[in-house]
């Protein structure tokens, strides 16, 4: 699937607010990807942020990784568009 990059990298970096405010560093961020629908969740038993993207084709996957990687890796993309590919698991 291929994203905005400035879209995501505003989303992501509020979710990235909340998970910094998670002393424990052990946030995860849920993508999933539904019809033409991405969701962008994640939650600390204290607070719960999600985002919602409308996507140009229809994909399905679920997939949870590390709040803070990926939400940084985000944040370093330069590109006007990524993709994000999931392969098996």
């Amino acid at each position: 699937m291929i994203l905005n990059t400035k879209q995501f990298q505003d989303a992501a970096n509020k979710i990235l607010l909340a998970v910094s405010a998670d002393k424990t560093n052990t946030a995860n961020v849920e993508l999933e990807a539904k019809d033409n629908v991405l969701f962008l969740r994640t939650t600390n038993k204290e607070f719960y942020v999600g985002i919602r993207f409308d996507l140009q084709s229809e994909e399905t996957f679920r997939a949870v990784v590390d709040a803070n990687l990926f939400l940084n890796l985000i944040s370093s993309i330069t590109s006007e568009e990524f993709e994000i590919v999931v392969n098996d698991n």
